[in-house]
């Protein structure tokens, strides 16, 4: 039976830099998982490998979601970068079954299937079909996975767990050096080069030990830049034990699509399989078209036990609940926020919120009328089902306005920066995490008013956020993120109570960072 693959691609491209390219079947939230947990995990510029350094690696994102591949320092590009990455992916869009495990294994030692000249920018791949992933000509050269590698990860995936490992070339003998134990939220180093195994809610067993017998090792392996954690068990099995007094019942919940990556089956199960009397159910709303208040309605009415809300409460809430009996509580746990960024041509020192108002509405045409280059500017609006980042823009930007009629629409942040590297008066936006470390681009600086300071998201070398300006506020474009729940003596007010505890625990915190928010705490 033949194994229909797609594919995805990360590397420099001529005239354009940095691109991902995928085969159309790869969904977009796979290919946003292939670019945040695999490229911006696994390669660092500032510390670059041996000129002939190559990895494997296999990262499932659900149990019919499997990714896997190879990177390679691909030499240079004739933007005069050195150490080019080049990340080849292969995203198996069904099942796993340890027949399946057995032969991506081996896949990975023999090499690649194909691969793509990146000399030559490529405008869509195609799903590579092939009859037998165990028999083929790699096309780059693969990395030994060796028998104990492969048991480790079996005996991971016959115990249910997600499988997240990643293996240099160079480092086949050992997992890497295991300290004795320790106090969470310390952090031990080991030797570079060692096994990188990532391990989430479903975490790989190491080394044969037992998860059940481990409840405090932490340990950090530093692989040329990246300091990879180490969790047995589980990030999410480790915020979900800490939670004080989680009552027993089943709770529902509901949150704005906002909150997507708050809401996986991932940290659910995790709750189940640690907790298993706190069962937490995702409850659809009623309503055809749910708005931000949608929740709080709900949690009103008795429909809920919490909710997550982009929101906070009004006046007219704390009323609606007062007259029903019962306060309400919230609690912030992670900031979001979004960023402009504008094709490197355009030399701004930043852009106020006004300023940014009448371009996307039409008004301000060239960027001369902002003190910049005599060029047309021509906006990027992101198509965004989740409504994450395009609310914002509405809501603390046009402020009821209309987008103008040169406004451009893209469907996804991937096309957003496409399309602003290759207009050289493009300006688009993202959420702020999604676009930390991007060189393609230039990410703005903002103010709140003409006659105030300019203030980055990021730090200098725009990889790093700047977390005192996105907390303080001092950065214009950032919300908070809430849990609200009703102070009424009931389970339910337990509920919400020890589910905002698991988000503002310390490993909880981790998990906001990793899905894309920023850590309040």
């Amino acid at each position: 039976m033949d194994v229909l693959l797609g594919q995805l691609i990360y590397t420099s491209f001529p005239e354009v830099g940095y691109r991902t390219l995928a085969s159309k079947e790869v969904p977009e939230e796979i290919q946003q998982v292939f670019v945040k947990q695999i490229v911006f995990q696994y390669w660092n510029a500032c510390s670059i490998p041996n000129p002939d350094y190559h990895a494997a690696y296999i990262h499932q994102v659900t149990p019919e979601d499997t990714l896997f591949g190879w990177v390679y320092d691909d030499g240079d590009d004739e933007w005069g970068r050195e150490h080019v990455p080049y990340f080849i992916c292969y995203y198996l869009a069904e099942p796993l079954y340890p027949f399946l495990l057995e032969n991506i294994c081996t896949c990975l030692h023999q090499g690649p299937i194909a691969s793509v000249d990146r000399h030559y920018l490529s405008t869509s791949l195609e799903s590579i079909s092939v009859p037998d992933l165990g028999h083929y000509q790699g096309v780059r050269p693969g990395v030994e996975i060796s028998l104990n590698v492969r048991k480790q990860l079996h005996v991971a995936f016959k115990q249910d767990m997600l499988l997240d490992a990643f293996i240099p070339v160079n480092a086949q003998e050992t997992f890497g050096k295991l300290s004795e134990q320790i106090k969470l939220p310390e952090l031990v180093a080991t030797e570079k080069n060692a096994y990188s195994w990532q391990l989430s809610s479903k975490s790989l067993s190491l080394l044969g030990i037992s998860i059940g017998a481990i409840t405090a090792l932490v340990v950090s392996v530093i692989t040329y830049g990246f300091f990879q954690t180490i969790i047995l068990p589980s990030i999410e099995s480790k915020v979900i034990s800490t939670v004080p007094n989680a009552p027993q019942g089943l709770f529902n919940y509901w949150g704005p699509p906002a909150f997507m990556a708050l809401q996986s089956s991932t940290i659910v199960s995790a709750i189940t399989q640690t907790q298993p009397q706190f069962q937490l159910r995702f409850v659809e709303p009623l309503a055809s078209q749910p708005n931000s208040h949608t929740g709080i309605d709900m949690l009103l009415a008795g429909e809920l036990s919490f909710v997550q809300s982009s929101q906070p409460l009004q006046d007219a809430d704390f009323f609606e609940a007062k007259a029903r009996g019962f306060t309400l509580e919230q609690i912030p746990v992670a900031i979001d926020g979004i960023a402009f960024y504008v094709n490197t041509q355009v030399s701004i020192p930043g852009l106020s919120l006004s300023q940014l108002k009448d371009i996307f509405a039409g008004k301000i045409t060239n960027w001369r009328q902002v003190g910049g280059p005599d060029l047309p500017i021509t906006p990027f609006y992101t198509f965004d089902q989740s409504g994450r980042t395009s609310s914002m823009l509405k809501e603390k930007v046009l402020h009821g306005e209309k987008l103008g009629t040169n406004v451009q629409t893209v469907s996804n942040l991937r096309e957003s920066i496409s399309k602003v590297t290759q207009t050289a008066g493009g300006i688009g936006y993202a959420a702020i995490s999604e676009v930390a470390g991007q060189h393609d681009i230039y990410l703005l600086p903002l103010s709140q008013s003409n006659d105030q300071a300019f203030v980055s998201p990021y730090l200098s070398n725009q990889t790093a956020l700047n977390n005192t300006a996105l907390l303080d506020g001092s950065y214009p474009l950032t919300t908070r993120l809430f849990v609200i729940w009703r102070k009424d003596g009931t389970l339910d007010e337990q509920a919400g109570l020890a589910y905002t505890n698991l988000l503002l625990s310390d490993r909880g915190q981790q998990l906001i960072d990793r899905a894309g928010f920023i850590p309040i705490r």
